[in-house]
């Protein structure tokens, strides 16, 4: 029979940092044998496993590697949720994205995230995903909490260095099988536009429009269209794709070219596409949704200019930040490793243009 072992004894253990089994001793590996193997100071070690900026990347990735052949193992330790104070990158899309600003409204994400965090409070530190993109290059930063890509997805070393340091992280409107993520269903509301086309007109034959180059959103969308087509038994093909190079491109030819083809029905990516379609053929003369009916997706500010509404459905921003918050609680604060993918139902919302 194992012997039992008193409190001061089991104090004495956990102070000496040993682990005792069947009449066994075992040393745990601290960050004073990660240093001495190093020759750096504990600090050091503990600023680096802590996810502090303030260390080189050469060392840190030294000092990581050595944890990992070592086999330390870092204590987890929840945080108390009503004395914390956060510190979050927000990465933003990149600065050549001019039509970011009118794609989304983050006011109502930040009051979302403020709302459900409570007590919580956050520091957010904005930076730029582009090709400056350093998340540990800031020296006044200190520590890193967690990271937030809104609307934007990095380059996937991003990724693994931010795996590699233990980092929390979380990409919004995209998804992602290996990451967190909070996502749109993009095929729910894709197949309700698609359904409400098809209770107005009797013939259908749609296309899928997208601004070049193709990227995460457009793709996914466009797989989601040629699914909810195949689902509805309507023919569509890479055929009935068109790319626009630019806004330039949607011109009295591009509209001929459609009416040659016989689309009624034009599907764009989101609603900037569609608003820039309905425009242009206004101007040359075709009447939305007399002679092709017109969809966008994500409810952008930006229709709130035009008098009348575009049919789209809604990017539910609101639950997005909700979400948000609740991925800050699970898996920074009570250090939670359960996946955190979430896909939000968006709402459809009757206009105009079908």
């Amino acid at each position: 029979m194992r012997k039992p072992i008193d409190i001061a004894c089991h104090l004495n253990i956990i102070a000496c940092n040993k682990l005792y089994f069947e009449g066994m001793e075992f040393m745990a590996v601290t960050i004073y044998d990660i240093a001495k193997e190093l020759s750096v100071s504990p600090s050091t070690v503990s600023r680096v496993l802590n996810n502090s900026s303030l260390i080189s990347n050469d060392t840190s990735k030294k000092i990581h590697d050595t944890a990992r052949r070592l086999g330390y193992q870092q204590r987890t330790i929840k945080r108390h949720q009503n004395r914390t104070i956060l510190t979050i990158k927000l990465v933003l899309g990149p600065k050549n994205d001019h039509l970011l600003p009118i794609f989304y409204d983050f006011t109502d994400i930040l009051k979302s995230i403020k709302k459900g965090l409570g007590n919580t409070r956050i520091n957010l530190a904005t930076e730029i995903n582009d090709a400056d993109l350093n998340l540990f290059d800031n020296k006044k930063s200190g520590n890193i909490d967690g990271v937030i890509f809104a609307f934007t997805k990095p380059d996937q070393d991003v990724y693994e260095l931010l795996k590699t340091k233990q980092v929390p992280n979380i990409t919004i409107n995209r998804t992602l099988p290996n990451n967190d993520y909070i996502d749109c269903d993009n095929y729910a509301g894709i197949s309700e536009l698609i359904s409400k086309i098809m209770e107005k007109r009797k013939e259908f034959k749609p296309c899928f429009l997208y601004l070049t180059p193709h990227n995460d959103i457009s793709r996914e969308r466009l797989k989601c269209v040629k699914q909810a087509c195949y689902q509805f038994k309507v023919p569509f093909s890479n055929d009935d794709v068109i790319q626009i190079k630019s806004i330039n491109y949607i011109d009295d030819s591009f509209f001929k070219e459609l009416t040659f083809k016989g689309y009624n029905s034009l599907i764009a990516m989101n609603d900037v596409v569609a608003l820039a379609l309905k425009i242009r053929a206004s101007h040359y003369g075709y009447h939305i949704p007399k002679d092709f009916s017109l969809t966008g997706f994500d409810e952008s500010p930006v229709i709130n200019l035009f008098p009348e509404k575009l049919d789209t459905i809604s990017l539910p921003l609101y639950e997005i930040g909700n979400n948000i918050s609740k991925w800050i609680l699970q898996k920074i604060i009570n250090k939670n490793q359960e996946p955190f993918q979430i896909k939000l139902a968006g709402e459809y919302k009757k206009g105009q243009t079908i």
